[in-house]
């Protein structure tokens, strides 16, 4: 917030217009914004959220960006266990997983009309304390003796240091080239409760 070269501008995605968007010129949005992440369920993210999204998204590509970073999830894959190809197909089964395939269905349509470039990041699963969000991870970062915290033991994700994907995100930004669909994960199978030691 306090860099010289970043200037902060507050945007409602929910009421977006053309004319504000492009007074800013935007050549290149790495865009991660999207609520209700401690709820994948919520029906919102399908009835509500993907339609403001393919909103904002279709705007800033019609007034002239033209390289596009987007935070997918591997949701998307849905129920599989085990390696996950970019080429495979996707059978999302939560609402947040399916909102976020619909959208990267819609941004590849647009881009046949408006030749855009796009990167589809497939984020796995993110670790990194975030004093505004009650996960699983997050609590295990703060948890101390007083509190315990049962694990299922056997249950293995494929877990990424938040700084790790950031670094990633700049790396993808800095070579601005349609990568497509990419998974960003680790490759590896990690127990959970290994996170806090």
């Amino acid at each position: 917030k306090n860099l010289k070269n970043v200037k902060n501008i507050k945007i409602d995605l929910n009421v977006v217009n053309f004319k504000l968007i492009s007074k800013y010129k935007i050549k290149t949005l790495i865009h991660l914004a999207w609520p209700n992440l401690d709820d994948f369920e919520n029906k919102r993210h399908v009835s509500h959220t993907l339609k403001y999204q393919k909103k904002f998204l279709e705007t800033i590509i019609r007034s002239g960006c033209q390289n596009i970073i987007v935070s997918g999830s591997s949701l998307e894959y849905g129920l599989k266990e085990g390696k996950n190809s970019e080429y495979q197909k996707t059978k999302p089964v939560c609402s947040y997983g399916i909102a976020k395939d619909e959208l990267r269905k819609y941004l590849q349509k647009l881009q046949i009309e408006y030749n855009f470039k796009l990167c589809w990041l497939r984020i796995f699963f993110i670790y990194g304390l975030n004093s505004n969000r009650t996960t699983l991870t997050n609590l295990l970062v703060k948890s101390d003796k007083e509190k315990k915290i049962i694990l299922n033991n056997k249950i293995k994700r494929d877990y990424l240091d938040i700084h790790y994907v950031a670094k990633i995100i700049l790396k993808i930004f800095k070579k601005n080239k349609n990568f497509g669909i990419i998974n960003l994960s680790s490759g590896r199978n990690i127990f959970l409760k290994n996170l806090h030691q």
